[in-house]
């Protein structure tokens, strides 16, 4: 499921290609990923494209359009030529879910699994609502982390939990706990004041590295079409189950924790409970 550096580079795609263009028209091929009413953004302004943890806001001149990729969702332009609507519906077709007509471009949304929607809003307050603190923002202080942490929760668990800190999914999630040197089910509330330091620096560190290289492409993550994340070969733990710990030679292992897979170095990782 793309996580927040993945939605950063989607966005980031899509503000040099939509902004300040009129959807002209909008197609619907599934209904199961469009909610609310489609009529009601044709003829408005895209005045906007911003990111809210894993969301891709699309600021109208009335109300909002929220894209969610889930696990195989795709938002991407593509250049707009006189008479090209059908055969890029033609070419896009086998998972095109909703077509936007925008002045000079398409704005595709495709989705393989139909798990991804996008949404007519007037407000956001219900999004709002049950998200929490952005990581890359100056509230994201180390007293937020200890604050939080102040739960016999497993760590893993809380850090998955977009109410606490929103953006945040499975890879990254491992990522951070290798670099904090903390085993994934180790209770929130016995982690050292140590741990935390560490771990509140590393969560802006290795989003920000992630969304230098554009993302990491695992499954089916791409963006502005097909190019694919260059984050990958620089991950340090997740998806190297039998490969040796960059940091001490230990081999990696996988295991099922919050309900994902997880990847840890049981040598490196604190294995208190």
């Amino acid at each position: 499921m793309p996580e927040l550096p993945e939605v950063e580079t989607v966005v980031r795609s899509l503000q040099g290609q939509i902004l300040n263009q009129k959807i002209k028209s909008i197609r619907v091929f599934s209904v199961k990923n469009f909610i609310g009413t489609p009529l009601s953004v044709q003829g408005q302004d895209i005045i906007g494209v911003d990111r809210r943890a894993k969301y891709i806001i699309i600021n109208l001149s009335q109300g909002y359009l929220v894209g969610h990729l889930r696990m195989t969702g795709k938002l991407f332009a593509v250049v707009k030529t006189q008479g090209q609507l059908e055969q890029v519906v033609k070419d896009f077709g086998k998972h095109l879910r909703v077509l936007l007509e925008l002045e000079h471009c398409y704005l595709l949304f495709q989705d393989q699994r139909k798990f991804g929607f996008l949404q007519t809003c007037d407000s956001l307050d219900w999004l709002e609502s049950k998200l929490g603190c952005e990581p890359l923002t100056e509230q994201f202080t180390l007293n937020y982390l200890v604050k939080i942490c102040q739960s016999a929760r497993q760590i893993k668990a809380l850090l998955l939990d977009q109410s606490k800190v929103a953006g945040l999914g499975n890879i990254y999630v491992d990522e951070v706990l290798w670099q904090a040197g903390i085993h994934p089910q180790t209770c929130a509330n016995r982690i050292t004041d140590l741990q935390l330091q560490v771990l509140h620096g590393a969560i802006p560190e290795i989003l920000n590295r992630s969304i230098l290289a554009q993302g990491t492409t695992f499954l089916s993550y791409t963006f502005a079409g097909n190019q694919e994340g260059k984050f990958a070969s620089k991950l340090q733990v997740f998806n190297r189950a039998g490969q040796p710990c960059f940091r001490c030679g230990t081999l990696i292992i996988k295991m099922r924790v919050a309900q994902r897979g997880t990847y840890v170095c049981l040598l490196c990782q604190n294995r208190g409970r």
